[in-house]
């Protein structure tokens, strides 16, 4: 059954199932729309209509979608050392001259499902989706499944809600093992590359009106700290058009590029393209239930299509960068994402 779901507070989601029908624009009189595109926002017909939706608690269960995932351990094929390395050493030739102030590389962990898959990829997208956090909400279960492709997941980076005549949004940058606490508040690195992100999210939301910055604070998802920001708009008159939000803010740089340029982001998406990176990953996947639009940036996930299974991560990658610490960093993120999802 194809199906999209997305929390919307903690431990409640919108869940859509199909068949959906797609359009460009979302219906006047619609109660529940899922907002589905791809990293560069390539699809035009980006609101999926769903037959039925509902809000549900945890856990989350999907109608005719249950059991495991995988009948027998999967056989991960990791992501190139070399091949990040070459992309690292031109990132950094761009940040020397002065062409980039940050940007998010990524790599792929594989799997092949054939032959081990059980009851379908998407069986386990409901059942398995579990997370501890040290603050509710703090993360948001997403994922669908439209066809032979899909994706589920726990992202720790809500990228806009729309409510009560208000734009709310977050910088969600730096991090660390919950274990480097006491260095992690003082890392001039960390806190540089989170900076850049509320910069630029505050530049991008000054266009829908007066902005207000909260302060740097740390949150932990798991066993990772982040850098978090929150940041607000009220918003006068008739309320903002989610779609057009989305594509004033996405990609922000914690997960795309800075400054963020057409030729910024040509490279950014060959830099994707080279390693292989899913369309969908850092993506924004949205929902517009009774009035209210929230959306969150496509982290932490599992991506699939058909039968070819990937687990990719990111890391921001600025000046003052390590090869050596962003490659334990994607190590450190693909960790959890086996863990919490039942991918280990």
């Amino acid at each position: 059954m194809d199906f999209v779901f997305l929390d919307i507070a903690p431990e409640m989601a919108v869940l859509g199932t199909g068949p959906f029908r797609f359009v460009r624009e979302l219906p006047s009189d619609c109660k529940a729309a899922f907002y589905l595109n791809d990293f560069s926002l390539g699809r035009k017909e980006c609101w999926a209509i769903p037959a039925a939706a509902q809000k549900t608690n945890a856990p989350l269960s999907v109608p005719g979608v249950t059991g495991p995932m995988f009948a027998a351990d999967p056989v991960w094929q990791p992501p190139s050392r070399s091949d990040f390395a070459r992309v690292f050493g031109d990132i950094r030739t761009r940040l020397a001259d002065g062409r980039l102030n940050k940007v998010v590389p990524a790599v792929v962990e594989r799997v092949h499902l054939n032959g081990v898959c059980k009851n379908g990829v998407g069986s386990c997208a409901a059942s398995s989706l579990h997370y501890d956090v040290a603050r509710p909400g703090a993360a948001f279960r997403y994922g669908y499944q439209i066809g032979a492709d899909g994706a589920f997941g726990v992202t720790p980076e809500a990228l806009v809600t729309l409510a009560d005549g208000e734009l709310r949004t977050m910088a969600l940058a730096g991090t660390a093992p919950a274990t480097a606490r006491a260095t992690f508040v003082e890392d001039s690195k960390q806190i540089r590359e989170h900076q850049f992100v509320v910069d630029a999210l505050a530049q991008c939301l000054s266009a829908f009106g007066e902005v207000k910055t909260g302060q740097r604070e740390v949150v932990e998802f798991a066993r990772l700290l982040h850098f978090q920001t929150l940041l607000s708009v009220e918003l006068p008159g008739a309320a903002a058009d989610p779609a057009q939000v989305v594509k004033a803010i996405h990609p922000t740089p914690a997960v795309g590029v800075l400054p963020r340029t057409v030729e910024n982001l040509e490279v950014l998406n060959h830099y994707r393209g080279e390693m292989g990176v899913p369309s969908m990953f850092g993506a924004p996947l949205g929902v517009w239930w009774e009035g209210t639009f929230h959306a969150v940036a496509a982290i932490r996930g599992f991506f699939w299509s058909g039968n070819n299974g990937c687990l990719p991560a990111g890391c921001g990658v600025i000046s003052e960068s390590v090869e050596d610490k962003e490659w334990d960093e994607l190590k450190l993120k693909r960790a959890w994402v086996k863990e919490r999802i039942g991918l280990a």
